[in-house]
């Protein structure tokens, strides 16, 4: 007589191992697919950030908004670009300034002027555009530099009234015929008239005004800073056409 054992188990409970896998694989691809899709979104932003803020400054340059920029601390392309913009807008911005300043000067020294009249526009003029706290011009005539034109300082003690070439920091501009920086205690400099007293400004600049080797004069501004570079160039460019007019 033989026995045999017959035990019955449920299909569900065959499959159950398989089953555990098949979810295990569909959570971790999932997770990948979630995780996937964030380090996607996070790369694009790290490419289209950069590329959407330049074009928005581009938009800006485009309409005169010179004054806007952008990070360029990456080491990509996109910080070349990025900084390509920003050196674009800071060359646009100083052309701008440099043409609307021209535009400004031509309009002041536009008409019959006498040449007292003249320099007072003139010394006006240079001393808003540079934000100079005072200005001076001198108007050279038979070998003398003689005050035509002032702003914010009264020459009480007549000792800057005149200068005779090589005499000063007006003289000394007028014989050399190039643009003389002082900074620091200046002696024989004109003070600041602020109405409740006077004082020496820490910077002072002779700039002399010459058209085809002829001298016409010199302007002498007083500032608490010292000119840029920028101010400079706008000097060169545009003090021949005022010494023609003298």
């Amino acid at each position: 007589l033989e026995w045999y054992l017959i035990s019955k188990i449920d299909k569900y409970e065959v499959t159950a191992p398989v089953r555990k896998v098949y979810r295990n694989i569909a959570i971790f691809i999932a997770i990948m697919v979630i995780l996937t899709a964030i380090w996607a979104w996070i790369l694009s932003r790290g490419f289209t950030r950069p590329i959407i803020r330049g074009i928005e400054m581009a938009e800006a340059i485009s309409h005169g908004d010179y004054d806007t920029e952008i990070e360029a601390s990456r080491k990509d392309e996109l910080g070349d670009l990025s900084r390509s913009l920003n050196e674009m807008a800071g060359n646009l911005k100083e052309t701008d300034w440099l043409k609307s300043g021209k535009e400004k000067l031509d309009d002041t020294i536009r008409g019959e002027l006498d040449p007292d009249e003249l320099a007072k526009c003139c010394i006006t003029f240079f001393t808003k555009q540079f934000e100079a706290e005072l200005g001076a011009l001198y108007l050279h005539k038979e070998g003398k530099l003689s005050l035509s034109a002032s702003s914010s300082f009264s020459d009480r003690s007549g000792k800057f009234s005149s200068f005779e070439i090589g005499e000063g920091m007006v003289g000394q501009a007028a014989l050399e015929g190039e643009i003389l920086s002082f900074s620091g205690a200046v002696s024989m400099a004109p003070k600041l008239n602020y109405g409740a007293g006077e004082t020496v400004l820490p910077y002072y600049m002779a700039v002399p005004i010459i058209s085809d080797e002829i001298l016409a004069g010199v302007i002498l501004l007083g500032a608490k800073r010292s000119l840029t570079d920028l101010e400079m160039k706008f000097l060169e460019q545009n003090l021949a056409n005022v010494a023609i007019l003298f």
